[in-house]
């Protein structure tokens, strides 16, 4: 069969029909978080859950690696200690969401709304938060290298101070070098 496949050039269609059903989160996964708001140490890796409305679930430990939430309102949502590296982000409301010691290096958080939420311990190597709106966001212990806050607003810079500043484009669009 797989002559047949190579000879008649099917080998890359039935290649691609695999990698177009292959999903890396657990759907089951998906309807618990929908159906409880909460889904402690799922697998959501690469789901897409854009413009979902799930204020206040429970996150904690999930992998939202590459994850697709542009959109979504997730207000007050417990992502502690959660993996969201790559993950889009894009203009969520993420007003007073707790993100302690989580991970959303290289993720992008665009015109995202997180005033209020806890960034402490969280790490944002690379991550994009250009044009978000920064309000009282804690920022205690963060790590914040290579990330970019051009046109951050209302960051607080005493509550900068507290992250790890170094190749971090601020808001201003000047690079902090004070942390390397």
């Amino acid at each position: 069969m797989s002559s047949w496949l190579a000879k008649s050039g099917g080998a890359l269609a039935l290649l691609e029909m695999c990698l177009l059903d292959a999903h890396a989160f657990d759907q089951n996964s998906i309807a618990l978080l929908k159906t409880n708001k909460s889904c402690p140490d799922c697998d959501l890796s690469e789901a897409l859950l854009e413009n979902v409305y799930l204020p206040g679930a429970i996150l904690t430990n999930a992998n939202l690696t590459d994850a697709h939430l542009k959109g979504a309102n997730l207000g007050f949502v417990n992502f502690k200690g959660a993996r969201l590296t790559g993950a889009d982000l894009s203009g969520v409301v993420l007003t007073n969401a707790l993100f302690s010691d989580a991970d959303l290096s290289d993720a992008n958080l665009s015109n995202a709304s997180l005033h209020g939420a806890d960034l402490t311990g969280a790490n944002l190597t690379g991550a994009n938060l250009r044009e978000a709106h920064l309000e009282f966001v804690k920022f205690k212990g963060a790590n914040l290298n290579k990330a970019d806050l051009t046109g951050g607003m209302n960051a607080d810079a005493t509550l900068l101070a507290e992250a790890k500043l170094c190749a971090t484009i601020m808001p201003d669009g000047h690079k902090d070098n004070s942390g390397c």
